[in-house]
């Protein structure tokens, strides 16, 4: 059995809330670990740059009402000291047993197909449709958003370009801390979790551009059998094993 669920190891809201990447994630894991009755086997984490990470949650908070967020707040995420190193120790010591599999937003955005294949050994259904759901608004949506509200915003990129709120130098901190990520885990992580990657492309490619990063991230297979992929660049699989079934 797979379960997906953006929302295992915590929700956007509170990432925004508390200027960091899930900070409940070992308590909410170890509690389904337990309702689970100890039986997750592997566990799948996607992981994405911080700085496009960050814009794209901002941009739907305030899609859904949340207000712009202050420098203050912009400043203090970009200082964050928590970083994805910090979420992954966090998960395998609240779930020890389960081996964990990091897969790269930069290199499976927008091929849930590669995805699944990555996280489970298993073929899926090509994605032919092309569906991109809930895309990260764009600087005229954003701003048309804050103008019934009553707010003039002051956006410096163009109108169909993606809202970026970080200047020069909070985007580079969170490139760096990113890269530190990488660098961690294709070192072995201290042995917590392994980065994997998808054998059938030849390469990572470089880091999408924000317009480019957000496929659909509340939707179920189509008829076509397609599948979905989280627009927050990450989705928690756990792989639930029988008693009577190695992996299940």
């Amino acid at each position: 059995m797979v379960v997906s669920d953006e929302n295992l190891i915590g929700s956007v809201r509170d990432n925004l809330r508390q200027h960091m990447l899930y900070p409940a994630i070992g308590d909410r894991m170890a509690r389904f670990a337990h309702a689970f009755d100890g039986r997750i086997k592997e566990i799948v984490l996607n992981v994405r740059s911080h700085d496009h990470y960050w814009a794209s949650a901002a941009s739907y908070g305030v899609c859904r009402g949340h207000a712009l967020p202050t420098e203050r707040a912009l400043q203090a995420i970009s200082e964050s000291t928590r970083t994805w190193r910090d979420v992954i120790v966090d998960l395998s010591c609240a779930v020890p047993d389960a081996a964990i599999w990091v897969l790269p937003f930069e290199e499976f955005a927008g091929r849930p197909d590669a995805m699944f294949r990555a996280g489970t050994g298993i073929d899926a259904p090509r994605d032919t449709a092309h569906e991109w759901l809930n895309r990260a608004p764009t600087v005229a949506n954003l701003r048309d958003t804050l103008l019934e509200r009553g707010i003039v915003p002051h956006f410096p990129q163009n109108d169909t370009e993606r809202w970026q709120p970080f200047d020069d130098d909070q985007r580079a901190a969170l490139r760096e801390a990113y890269a530190d990520d990488l660098h961690w885990l294709m070192a072995g992580a201290d042995g917590t979790a392994t980065l994997t990657e998808d054998p059938g492309r030849k390469r990572a490619g470089p880091i999408p551009s924000a317009g480019s990063q957000t496929r659909g991230h509340d939707r179920h297979d189509q008829q076509e059998r397609n599948l979905a992929q989280s627009g927050w660049g990450r989705i928690t699989w756990a792989a639930i094993g029988r008693p009577d079934v190695e992996n299940a």
